[in-house]
């Protein structure tokens, strides 16, 4: 995986400046994570072999930047659904990448962390393909939007295969199951207008 551009996401959160809901989501939970001593040499262990080596140490210092100075400042309401929907679908991305990796190198067996996440993402996914706003991106149609959240369910069903919790994967073949029925119904009927 190619590291961020530090300008470009940077460029990014400037241009759609109310994230309010993401941003606290993830300030939320490194404040969380921050306040157990437990686990914080296993954080910084995913810190630093993961986190810091795929998108480097300036977009980590970056990220944390905003969440420490700037929360404040993203909470105008988005006026481009398009934006939004982007926004929340690498929401979910990240959400799936960073807490298998958290699971997998310092929290093996930490599989309740895994299943609430993947349950958020997954309700959001199903609400994404459910939605009358606009498609994730301007030239992509709804069947595209459904196969781009099929594809990131399936991909993470296969992942999740060297683990041993059986209760997740049920989970997200059962998300997998409501997402197929979504894209049925929009090639029936279309997307609402």
């Amino acid at each position: 995986m190619d590291k961020l551009n530090l300008e470009g996401l940077k460029a990014f959160l400037d241009k759609v400046i109310s994230k309010e809901l993401v941003l606290k989501k993830i300030s939320d939970e490194l404040a969380r994570i921050e306040r157990s001593d437990v686990i914080n040499k296993e954080l910084n262990f995913f810190r630093d072999n993961y986190f810091v080596p795929i998108f480097g140490q300036q977009t980590y210092n970056f990220l944390l930047d905003i969440l420490d100075s700037k929360v404040d400042y993203y909470r105008d309401h988005i006026e481009n659904l398009d934006v939004y929907y982007e926004l929340k679908l690498f929401e979910s991305k990240h959400n799936f990448l960073i807490t298998r990796a958290y699971n997998q190198f310092a929290n093996p067996m930490g599989f309740m962390q895994l299943n609430n996440t993947f349950d958020n993402s997954g309700r959001f996914l199903i609400e994404l393909v459910r939605s009358d706003g606009a498609s994730v991106r301007v030239n992509m149609n709804y069947n595209q939007k459904v196969d781009m959240a099929l594809g990131l369910l399936s991909q993470t069903i296969n992942e999740m295969s060297h683990f041993s919790d059986h209760v997740a994967t049920e989970k997200f073949k059962r998300i997998e199951k409501e997402l197929l029925r979504c894209l049925e119904s929009v090639k029936h009927y279309g997307p609402k207008q």
